[in-house]
C-alpha cells in the first residue's frame, strides 16, 4: 500500500479477510463457533463469509484477534499451549480468558493482558541484547 491509501472497512474482500482471520484465529486457541457467538454476537454461519469492521461484531472480532496474536506471540505459535492458556484459571487476568471474553469488558481485559505481557516480553527482550 502506498502513503496515500487507506483500509476501506466497506471493502467486501477486507471483511472477508477480517472473517477468515476470525475464524482461524478461534480454531487456533479452540474456540468453538457457538463460543464466537458468544463473543462477537453473531453466529459465524449468518456472516455469508464476511464481517463489517466497523459493525459491533466487527470491533469484538479484532479485538479477539488482537488477543490471539499476542497469546501466539507469548507462546511461540504452540496451539496446545494457546488452548491450554484459554482454558486454565490465570491469575493475571483473574479468570478463565475463554470465559472471560464472553463480554466486551472481559475480551477487552483479556486483550490488555496479553499485549501488556508481550510489551513487557520486547522491553525485557531488548536489555538481553
Amino acid at each position: 500500500m502506498g502513503s496515500g491509501d487507506s483500509i476501506d472497512p466497506s471493502d467486501p474482500d477486507q471483511q472477508a479477510i477480517l472473517y477468515r482471520a476470525l475464524s482461524n484465529a478461534c480454531n487456533e486457541i479452540g474456540l468453538t463457533s457457538s463460543d464466537i457467538s458468544d463473543v462477537i454476537g453473531l453466529e459465524l454461519h449468518h456472516m455469508n463469509g464476511i464481517i463489517d469492521p466497523k459493525s459491533k461484531s466487527g470491533v469484538l472480532a479484532v479485538y479477539l484477534i488482537r488477543s490471539y496474536r499476542s497469546l501466539y506471540t507469548l507462546v511461540d505459535g504452540d496451539k496446545e499451549e494457546m488452548k491450554l492458556w484459554m482454558n486454565g484459571h490465570n491469575t493475571g487476568t483473574g479468570g478463565i480468558p475463554a470465559e472471560q471474553i464472553k463480554d466486551i469488558v472481559g475480551l477487552v481485559h483479556v486483550m490488555e493482558y496479553l499485549e501488556g505481557m508481550m510489551n513487557q516480553t520486547r522491553h525485557f527482550n531488548s536489555y538481553q541484547m
